[in-house]
């Protein structure tokens, strides 16, 4: 489903509608990496059921953790987890259960996809995490695919633009 996708709303909005299908996760959300300045920027976001009109609150706490080590994380219980006994945001958002991602591809990351249960009864499992990996693997192909085609659209747009702009001073040197 992700794969013959090339807008990259719809890919990453599928990415989250297929976890949402598969994984107990109350909420969720995508990040991607700016190639300009490496500052992760929120892309995508889903709660269970619930509209969501502002940003989805996460654990900056994990997903700092997955961008620096570029390794997926799981913890069952995130407020008994020694890694992220410093953060705070693990315990004013109520997370009991979260899985975290990096969106690798070719060798870099692209971004972080990251998933939270707030109720103790739906922690997350080994076998989630694999899931979770693994969609996170296709979506990131499938983003960088959306990238490769947005970039060669805008290059096409600029040559269109400078053929416009020269093609009027070309006539008007030959008719000179």
């Amino acid at each position: 489903a992700l794969a013959g996708n090339l807008d990259l709303n719809r890919v990453l909005n599928d990415v989250l509608e297929k976890i949402f299908e598969v994984m107990k996760a109350d909420r969720g959300v995508i990040f991607l990496l700016d190639p300009k300045d490496g500052k992760l920027i929120r892309s995508a976001q889903r709660a269970r059921g619930q509209k969501t009109t502002g940003e989805i609150p996460v654990s900056g706490t994990i997903l700092n953790h997955v961008l620096k080590t570029q390794c997926s994380v799981l913890t069952s219980d995130a407020m008994k987890d020694d890694r992220f006994a410093e953060g705070q945001s693990i315990l004013m958002q109520n997370i009991q259960s979260a899985a975290c991602v990096p969106l690798i591809c070719r060798k870099k990351v692209v971004g972080v996809l990251q998933v939270e249960s707030t109720q103790r009864i739906q922690a997350f499992t080994r076998e989630d995490l694999q899931l979770l990996t693994g969609i996170g693997g296709q979506a990131a192909i499938a983003i960088e695919n959306a990238g490769l085609l947005r970039k060669a659209e805008e290059e096409a747009e600029i040559r269109t633009n400078l053929q416009r702009y020269l093609a009027p001073q070309i006539a008007q040197q030959v008719i000179e």
